[in-house]
């Protein structure tokens, strides 16, 4: 195992990562880290006038270098937990009030926890601030370890460069000046706190589940990806409700997104532009699917078939009419909630022909003249 030394009043404390505290070769008590993260020496002994109990260490510095934690003694490393020589190993998590929980193996066996604050900035870095001296991990990133949890990677470029993740205990959210950014809050011994995600949440087109992506400054991509279920109502506002992942400790949560339809054609995925409070289009979101015709109670109606892998499948239609001028056009003209007014079909997307079926799919014509629609976009009848 190995060891590092602290000195108090003159008295040199030999402590190993076993948890060990010996002096002059004599194994005398154990030490672990308390709440200000001071280390703490208790004696095997019962403390007397002749046998004081053993100091607690204060003023330590506790920081990564390099993904590497190291302790520092009156401004002078004493020891790096990540570069032992002899065989022990280190491992970190984080437990469920978001303190470091740092495991060391090998000879013996030591744990101990660092209570700090956190914090996950602009470029989607991780940092942690303990007595005041901030670590930044460098190389990290978002992954999606567990199941739709905050799980942070990061590697110290020892012992084959395997990564250590720091996955958090908590409830995902919006923040509440962007619903285009997703949050993420956590306890902590003072309470709640909560991460901020930068970039912008999105959808997977192939399964639409909302997922958060990015690429870190070395080109890599990270990400996590939620299951859960996706709603859309017919004033295209997004509801997508998170699983709860009990063995992760995430509880359920959901997503509300407001947006305004944003198409050109029926043709393609569905691009919808999320719209603020004050009625301003921000970001787009993308879903996959078909546009479809959808025969109604008394007109044919024009909508989106959305298919999910967690979830059911579901069909929103618009809010409009199908108007044609001829026998040869054929266009949909929005009533509300939509960036154009009107929108005209590719030839190829339906057929016209003289009228002799269901008024609901009766159209009349400018010199009045009736059509019946005999195929709509991926529709027939």
């Amino acid at each position: 195992m190995s060891t590092f030394q602290l000195t108090s009043n003159g008295t040199t404390y030999v402590l190993d990562t076993a948890g060990n505290v010996t002096q002059n070769s004599t194994v005398i008590g154990t030490w672990n880290t308390d709440s200000s993260n001071n280390i703490v020496l208790t004696s095997n002994s019962i403390s007397t006038n002749n046998n004081p109990p053993l100091p607690v260490f204060s003023g330590l510095t506790w920081q990564f270098v390099n993904n590497q934690l190291c302790l520092s003694a009156g401004g002078a490393q004493v020891i790096n937990f990540d570069t032992l020589t002899d065989g022990t190993l280190v491992d970190y998590s984080v437990d469920n009030n978001a303190r470091l929980r740092v495991m060391l193996s090998g000879a013996g066996e030591q744990s101990f926890v660092l209570s700090g604050s956190w914090d996950f900035d602009a470029s989607n870095v991780l940092s942690i601030t303990i007595n005041d001296t901030t670590s930044q991990f460098a190389s990290g990133g978002l992954i999606s370890r567990v199941t739709n949890g905050f799980a942070y990677s990061f590697s110290d470029n020892v012992d084959g460069n395997l990564p250590y993740v720091l996955s958090f205990k908590g409830q995902w959210g919006q923040d509440a000046g962007d619903q285009s950014k997703l949050t993420f809050t956590y306890q902590t011994p003072n309470g709640p706190a909560t991460f901020t995600l930068p970039a912008s949440l999105t959808f997977n087109r192939s399964t639409n589940q909302l997922q958060y992506s990015y690429t870190d400054n070395g080109g890599v991509s990270w990400g996590v990806s939620f299951t859960g279920a996706l709603v859309i109502n017919d004033n295209w506002t997004i509801s997508y409700s998170i699983d709860e992942s009990s063995q992760g400790g995430i509880l359920t949560s959901t997503i509300v997104i407001n947006t305004v339809i944003n198409v050109s054609k029926f043709s393609g995925d569905l691009e919808l532009k999320i719209v603020d409070s004050n009625g301003k289009t921000g970001d787009s979101i993308t879903l996959g699917g078909q546009f479809q015709a959808f025969p109604g109670d008394v007109k044919l109606d024009v909508g989106f078939s959305i298919s999910q892998s967690s979830g059911q499948p579901l069909s929103v239609t618009f809010d409009g009419d199908l108007k044609t001028e001829s026998g040869f056009d054929l266009s949909f003209s929005f009533t509300k909630n939509a960036a154009g007014e009107t929108i005209s079909f590719e030839v190829d997307q339906f057929k016209l022909g003289p009228f002799d079926g269901s008024a609901k799919f009766k159209l009349t014509d400018n010199n009045g003249k009736n059509w019946a629609i005999q195929g709509l976009l991926n529709w027939s009848w």
